[in-house]
């Protein structure tokens, strides 16, 4: 008999723990369910956050965009009304301009001195004149040296 009881409680104990009825009458239900519902609004928040990060993302990549666009069309304009070639390779600069004139008249100004006399579009909307590309920067190093000395001081070496 005493077997009997002793299996009926552990039975009965078991089966009360695996309850949910079983789980509050041990004192535990209320707190695991506050515990649950804490961590679906802290997810509910995150999700939220979530959302509104990647729209910002969204807009900031659309502005971008944008501005990358307006300024291709730009220098797409300019590529057709030949202003401005568009090159590749290694570049001597010997001058640099934002205003387009003046770059297209110091290009002159070298081709009259028997150099190549290009105008190549720079970085930050600048206009490079140039005495020369070349296809390696070792090809270009010696005739910038001569570039320093003969047509401008500060010439340098652009590659794109």
């Amino acid at each position: 008999m005493k077997k009997l009881l002793f299996i009926l409680a552990i039975g009965g104990t078991v089966l009360l723990t695996s309850c949910k009825d079983g789980s509050s009458f041990f004192g535990k239900g209320k707190e695991a369910e506050a515990k649950i519902l804490a961590l679906e609004t802290e997810i509910s928040a995150l999700k939220k956050q979530l959302t509104a990060c990647e729209e910002q993302q969204v807009n900031e990549i659309m502005s971008i965009r944008s501005d990358y666009e307006a300024k291709l069309a730009e220098l797409q304009e300019q590529l057709e009304a030949g202003k401005v070639k568009e090159y590749s390779g290694y570049f001597v600069v010997v001058g640099s301009f934002k205003n387009q004139k003046y770059a297209e008249e110091y290009a002159i100004k070298i081709q009259q001195m028997g150099h190549e006399g290009n105008i190549v579009a720079g970085p930050n909307d600048f206009f490079l004149v140039t005495s020369g590309t070349y296809t390696t920067l070792k090809a270009s190093l010696e005739p910038m040296r001569q570039a320093r000395a003969t047509l401008a001081s500060e010439a340098w070496i652009y590659f794109k």
